[in-house]
C-alpha cells in the first residue's frame, strides 16, 4: 500500500516539475507582452452561450396576445432575436394547428408563455440538427407553461437535444403535455431533450412514443436540474435497434462483447435517460425499453448520479445489462477529500500562457539582438538550479526505491525541490527585460520539445496509481494548489478506463515495480536536466546571437503550439491519476444521505427482466464504463476493500413489489450488482428468479458494499449463490429474510450464499425450515433462525410482514391483490370470479404450497372446452359405444355401467344394450341440454331409443347419423338402444295396387286424348268435303 502512494507521489511531482519549468520561462517571456485593455486589465473573449439570461436588459412588463397563426408567426421572428422576449408575457387564447413548411420551432425563448390550456398542432416539424423542439431554447429567465403540443417529430442530422415542447431548458416548463411520437439520436425526452443546471420541469406528462439512442426518457433525455411531479405514460425505445451484425435469436449474446457499436441504445427511463440533478415525486407507467437489448435501463431514470426521491414505477422494464424498476445504473456521486477543485487552475494557468504566446509578435517586431547577456544569464541559472533539481530527484528516486520508512524524508525533499524551483522562476523574471533573437527562439523550441515529449513518455509508464496523502504538497506551491477528482473530471476520463482495466493486473501484482518504475522516471527526468546536449544548446545560443527578426514568429507560433500539446497531455496525465477508481472510498453511510447518489423512498411495482444485473429498484450501483458497457470494473481481488470505493451512493426507504427477472447473472429485490454504497431499510416483496445463472439475493444479487436493515419476504429462485438477502456479500447488518427458496447449485442460505471473510455479519434472522442462515450453517448473533412470533415482536419490523400477498392475474393482467395472514392456506372464497370467454372456462392455478409463507402469484388459464366425452367401452369397429357431447372440463370422464333396461317391448323390438351412466369432474357445469350418440352400426335406421326417467322406460325422438343415433338425454339418466324387425308385405300390395292405379289413370287419358283427337280429325274431313262441293257448284 505505502509503495503504491510514494510511486503516485513521484509522478504527480514529475508532472509538476515539467508544468513550472515550462510555464516560469514561457510565461516570463509572455507576460510584458500580453493584450492590455484601456484600463489595463488584460482582455477576454467570453463565447456567448444559449443560457444567456440577458440580465443587462431593461425592458418594461408587456402582455402580447396570441390569436391565430399570424401573431405566432411574427412571435416565431421576433424571437430570432435572444433579448426580444425578455420582460415579456405571451398567452395563447385558442388551439392552433401549424401547418408551416418546414417548422423549425420557436429560435429562443426567455419571457412568460402562458398556454391556457390551449393546444398547438405541429403538422410538419422539420427538425434538422440539434436543439429542437417547440421551443429550440428556453432561457434561465423563460417560462413556459399550461401548453399542450401534438407533433411527430422525427430529427435528422446530429438529433442531440431533442424535446417535444423544448430542445435545451435553462428555465421553467411548468404544466405542459406532449403526445404524437418523438425520434431523435442523443438526449431525447418528450417534453425536454436538455434540462441544464438549475432549471425546472415541473408537472408535466407525456403520452408519446420516444425514440433515441443515448439518454432518452420519457420526459426527459439529460436533466442536470431538477424534475418533479412529472408523469410518464408513453412507451420509450420499445422497438428493436437494428444491429450491424446479424447474431441469430439462438445465440447467447453474452458470449460476445458487444458494445455501442453493435447494440448501442443506453441510458433511457421513463422520466428521463440520464441525471445528475434531482427528480423527485414523479410517476412511470409507461413500458421502458425492448426484451434482451439496451444498457442502463430504468423505470424512471436509465443512469443517475445526483437524486431520485419519492418516486414510483408501474410499467413494465426491459433491457440487456443495468435494468431496474427505478434506476438502471446508479452512479456514485465522486468527491475526494484530498484532492480538491484545484485541477482546472492548474490547466487554466497553462492554457493561458499558452494563449498569452501569441501576444509575442506585436513586441518581437521590435526587439533588440543582442542577447548575450540574458542568455549567459540563463545558462548560468539554469545550470546551478538545475543540478539542485537533479540532487533533489535523486533524492526522491532513492526515498521511492528505500520504500515507506522514508516516506516523511521524501516529502521534505520534494518541499525543497519547489523551493528552488521559485528561486529559478525568480531569476528568469529578471531576464524578462530581453528579447531572444530567431536563433534563440529556435534552439529554446528544441530544449522544450525535448523535455516534454521524453518527460511525459515516462511519465506515462506509471499512470493510474493511487494518490493518497497528495494533500501535505498543498503548501508547497501556491499556483498549484492540489488537483480536484469531482465527477465532472471523471466523466472526461472514462475514455482511459480502458486503459486502467487492460493493465491493472500488472500494475496491482507488483507495486515493488511500479514504485522502481517511478523513481526510474524520476531519474530519467533529471538525468535529462543535467543532459550534456541541453547545455551546448543553451552554449550555442550565445554563439548564434542575431540581430534578424524574420523567422522568429514562425518559431513562436511553433513554441506556442508544443506548448499546447504538452498542456492537453499533462492534463490527461493529472485526470488519469485522479479519476482513477483506484481512488475513490466508500463514504455512503447515513450521514451522506443529502448528498448526491441518493435514491430515496421509491416504489416499483412493475415487472423487471433482463440478463445481466437485474434489480427491483437498481440494475447496478457502479460506475459506467462508457468504452464498454458490457465490462463491469471489479477491483476486489486487487484493492483492499476500504479503498476500493470512495464514493456516496445509496438507496434507502425504497421498496420492490414487482418480479425480477434475469437471463443470467446478479439478480436482486433492490438491486442486481452492488459494487459499493449502502442499501438501507428497504424491502422487497416481488418474486425473484434468474433462468440460468447465479446470485440471487432478496436484496441484492452480488453486494460488495454495505445492506442494513432490509427486509425481503420473496420466492427467490436461481442456480448458485441464491441467499434471502444477498447472493453474495460482505456487509449484512440487522436483516430479516422470510424468503423462500429454490436453487440446485452451491452457496445457499437465508441470509447469504456466501460471505467474504473480511466482511461484517451480524444481528440478521431468517425463518425457513429448508436451509440455514449462510451456506448450509447457521450463525448466532449473525445469521440466526427464528419463529415467526419472535420476528413479528421485534421492534421497527415492517406491518407487512404479518402477512403475505396474494395477487391474482389474467391474461398477464392484475385482476386483484389481496392480504392473508401468514403461514395460512387459500380458501375458494379467496378467488374472484371471472366470466368465462366463448369457448373457454376459468381454472386458476393452485399454489405452490398449501401453507402459505411468501407472497404468492396465482394466474388464471383460459382453458378451450371439452366438447364431447366418450365411453371407454369400445364396438365392434373400435369406436366408443357411446358419446355425451356438451361443454366440460379437460379433466371431466365419463363412466358407464350395463343394466337389465326394458323389460316390456313391442312387437318386432329387441334389446341391442342398456347402460347407466355419470360424469365425473363437473361441479359447476351446465348439463341440460346434452346430447347422446349411441352405437347401432348398419342398422341405424332401424334402432330405437329409451330413456328410463322416475323409474318409466320412455321411447324418444331419434336421429340417424351415420352409425349412429342421437337424441337429448338429461344428466344421467339411464337409456336402452333396441332394433325393430319390421313385415314389409302390406308396403309391398300397397306399392303394386298404386301403381296399377296410375297405370289405369295414364291409360284412361290417353283413350280420351285418342278419342278426342280422331274426332277433330273428322271434323277437319267434313269441312273440307264441304268446301269442294261449294266449289263444284
Amino acid at each position: 500500500m505505502r509503495k503504491h502512494l510514494i510511486s503516485i507521489k513521484k509522478h504527480i511531482i514529475a508532472l509538476l516539475l515539467i508544468s513550472i519549468i515550462s510555464s516560469n520561462v514561457l510565461e516570463v517571456m509572455a507576460s510584458p507582452l500580453a493584450d492590455k485593455g484601456k484600463d489595463g486589465t488584460t482582455n477576454q473573449t467570453s463565447d456567448n452561450k444559449a443560457s444567456n439570461d440577458n440580465t443587462g436588459i431593461v425592458s418594461v412588463d408587456e402582455v402580447i396576445k396570441i390569436n391565430d397563426i399570424n401573431d405566432f408567426n411574427e412571435f416565431i421572428d421576433n424571437c430570432k432575436l435572444d433579448s426580444y422576449s425578455v420582460g415579456k408575457t405571451f398567452i395563447l387564447t385558442r388551439d392552433l394547428d401549424i401547418d408551416i413548411k418546414n417548422y423549425k420551432g420557436v429560435p429562443y425563448f426567455n419571457g412568460t408563455f402562458k398556454g391556457d390550456g390551449h393546444t398547438i398542432k405541429v403538422k410538419n416539424p422539420d427538425y434538422v440538427g440539434s436543439d429542437y423542439g417547440f421551443f429550440r431554447y428556453v432561457g434561465k429567465l423563460g417560462i413556459v407553461e399550461n401548453l399542450h403540443v401534438e407533433a411527430d417529430v422525427e430529427a435528422t442530422g446530429s438529433a442531440t437535444n431533442i424535446g417535444g415542447i423544448c430542445g435545451v431548458n435553462y428555465g421553467t416548463v411548468s404544466s405542459c403535455s406532449y403526445t404524437g411520437s418523438i425520434k431523435g439520436d442523443k438526449k431525447v425526452g418528450g417534453i425536454v431533450g436538455f434540462n441544464k443546471n438549475d432549471a425546472i420541469i415541473t408537472s408535466c406528462s407525456q403520452n408519446a412514443t420516444v425514440l433515441g439512442t443515448d439518454y432518452t426518457g420519457g420526459i426527459c433525455g439529460f436533466n442536470a436540474g431538477i424534475i418533479s411531479d412529472s408523469e410518464n405514460n408513453g412507451n420509450v425505445n420499445i422497438s428493436e435497434l437494428d444491429s450491424s451484425v446479424d447474431i441469430g435469436d439462438s445465440v447467447d449474446v453474452g458470449a460476445f462483447n458487444i458494445t455501442k457499436s453493435m447494440m448501442n441504445r443506453n441510458d433511457m427511463g421513463g422520466i428521463a435517460g440520464g441525471s445528475s440533478g434531482i427528480i423527485t415525486a414523479c410517476f412511470n407507467d409507461g413500458t421502458i425499453g425492448y426484451n434482451h437489448s439496451g444498457y442502463n435501463v430504468g423505470g424512471i431514470c436509465g443512469r443517475q448520479s445526483g437524486e431520485v426521491i419519492g418516486c414510483s414505477n408501474e410499467g413494465d422494464v426491459y433491457g440487456r445489462k443495468d435494468v431496474g424498476g427505478i434506476v438502471g445504473q446508479a452512479e456514485p456521486y465522486i468527491e475526494s477529500e484530498y484532492l480538491n477543485d484545484k485541477l482546472s487552475n492548474t490547466k487554466d494557468e497553462i492554457n493561458r500562457l499558452s494563449d498569452s504566446i501569441t501576444g509575442i509578435n506585436s513586441a518581437i517586431n521590435s526587439a533588440t539582438s543582442d542577447s548575450s547577456k540574458y542568455l549567459n544569464k540563463l545558462v548560468d541559472s539554469y545550470g546551478k538550479d538545475l543540478d539542485s533539481i537533479k540532487s533533489t530527484v535523486d533524492e526522491i528516486s532513492k526515498s521511492v526505491s528505500d520504500n515507506s520508512p522514508e516516506a516523511k524524508a521524501y516529502i521534505v525533499s520534494i518541499n525543497k525541490a519547489i523551493k528552488n524551483i521559485e528561486a529559478l522562476s525568480e531569476e528568469e523574471k529578471k531576464l524578462a527585460k530581453s528579447v531572444p533573437t530567431k536563433e534563440e527562439i529556435e534552439d529554446i523550441e528544441k530544449l522544450q520539445k525535448k523535455y516534454d515529449i521524453k518527460d511525459l513518455g515516462d511519465i506515462k509508464n506509471i499512470k493510474n496509481i493511487s494518490a493518497e496523502d497528495y494533500k501535505k504538497l498543498k503548501d508547497a506551491k501556491d499556483s498549484i494548489d492540489s488537483v480536484s477528482a469531482n465527477k465532472s473530471t471523471a466523466d472526461e476520463l472514462q475514455k482511459n478506463l480502458k486503459s486502467l482495466y487492460d493493465n491493472m493486473d500488472k500494475l496491482q501484482s507488483t507495486y515493488s515495480v511500479s514504485a522502481n518504475s517511478a523513481a526510474d522516471a524520476a531519474q530519467k527526468f533529471a538525468n535529462n536536466i543535467k543532459d550534456n546536449g541541453n547545455y551546448d544548446n543553451l552554449q550555442n545560443l550565445v554563439n548564434s546571437v542575431d540581430s534578424g527578426t524574420g523567422k522568429i514568429l514562425a518559431s513562436i507560433n511553433e513554441a506556442s503550439g508544443q506548448l499546447n500539446h504538452m498542456s492537453d497531455m499533462l492534463s490527461e496525465d493529472i485526470e488519469s491519476i485522479t479519476g482513477n477508481k483506484d481512488l475513490i472510498y466508500d463514504v455512503s453511510s447515513l450521514d451522506t444521505i443529502s448528498a448526491n447518489g441518493v435514491i430515496s423512498r421509491c416504489v416499483n411495482k412493475g415487472n423487471v427482466e433482463g440478463d445481466i444485473n437485474i434489480g427491483g429498484i437498481a440494475g447496478t450501483m457502479n460506475i459506467e464504463y462508457e468504452a464498454d458497457p458490457e465490462l463491469d470494473i471489479d477491483l476486489t481481488e486487487k484493492l483492499n476493500i476500504r479503498l476500493r470505493t470512495s464514493v456516496n451512493d445509496i438507496i434507502i426507504y425504497c421498496e420492490n413489489d414487482g418480479t425480477i427477472t434475469s437471463k443470467r447473472n446478479c439478480v436482486g429485490g433492490i438491486s442486481g450488482s452492488q459494487e459499493f454504497g449502502l442499501i438501507y431499510s428497504c424491502e422487497c416483496y416481488g418474486n425473484i428468479s434468474t433462468e440460468a445463472g447465479d446470485y440471487t439475493g432478496g436484496v441484492v444479487g452480488q453486494s460488495k458494499g454495505s445492506v442494513w436493515l432490509c427486509y425481503s419476504l420473496s420466492r427467490l429462485t436461481g442456480k448458485a449463490y441464491v441467499g434471502g438477502i444477498t447472493g453474495y456479500g460482505v456487509n449484512i447488518t440487522e436483516c430479516i429474510s422470510l424468503s423462500d427458496l429454490e436453487a440446485d447449485g452451491e452457496y445457499l442460505g437465508c441470509i447469504a450464499g456466501f460471505v467474504t471473510e473480511d466482511g461484517t455479519v451480524k444481528d440478521n434472522y431468517f425463518i425457513n425450515d429448508n436451509y440455514e442462515g449462510i451456506d448450509g450453517i447457521s450463525y448466532q448473533g449473525r445469521a440466526e433462525r427464528s419463529s415467526y412470533d419472535e420476528i413479528i415482536s421485534m421492534e421497527g419490523k415492517p406491518e407487512i410482514f404479518d402477512y403475505v400477498k396474494v395477487t391474482f392475474t389474467a391474461d398477464d393482467e392484475l385482476i386483484t391483490e389481496s392480504s392473508i395472514p401468514y403461514g395460512s392456506s387459500l380458501i375458494s372464497e379467496d378467488y374472484p370470479k371471472l366470466e368465462d370467454k366463448p369457448g373457454y372456462y376459468v381454472r386458476w392455478e393452485e399454489p405452490e404450497n398449501e401453507i402459505i409463507k411468501s407472497n404468492t402469484t396465482i394466474n388464471a388459464k383460459y382453458i378451450p372446452w371439452n366438447q364431447s366425452l366418450a365411453s371407454s367401452i369400445l364396438n365392434d369397429d373400435g369406436g366408443a359405444m357411446f358419446l355425451v357431447s356438451g361443454e366440460f372440463y379437460e379433466e371431466s370422464a365419463l363412466n358407464m355401467k350395463e343394466i337389465s333396461g326394458p323389460e316390456a317391448l313391442e312387437k318386432g323390438e329387441k334389446l341391442k344394450y342398456a347402460y347407466s351412466w355419470s360424469l365425473t369432474n363437473v361441479d359447476g357445469l351446465n348439463l341440460n341440454g346434452l346430447t347422446g350418440h349411441f352405437y347401432v352400426g348398419d342398422k341405424a335406421k332401424d334402432a330405437e331409443i329409451y330413456i328410463l326417467q322416475d323409474d318409466k322406460w320412455s321411447k324418444v325422438d331419434s336421429v340417424v347419423d351415420g352409425s349412429y343415433i342421437t337424441c337429448t338425454i338429461p344428466y344421467g339418466a339411464s337409456f336402452a338402444v333396441v332394433t325393430v324387425d319390421k313385415d314389409y308385405t302390406y308396403y309391398y300390395i300397397a306399392g303394386i295396387v298404386l301403381l296399377l292405379i296410375i297405370i289405369l289413370i295414364i291409360s284412361t287419358i290417353k283413350r280420351r286424348k285418342l278419342k278426342k283427337l280422331l274426332k277433330e280429325r273428322e271434323e277437319e274431313i267434313r269441312k273440307r268435303d264441304m268446301m269442294a262441293r261449294v266449289n263444284e257448284n
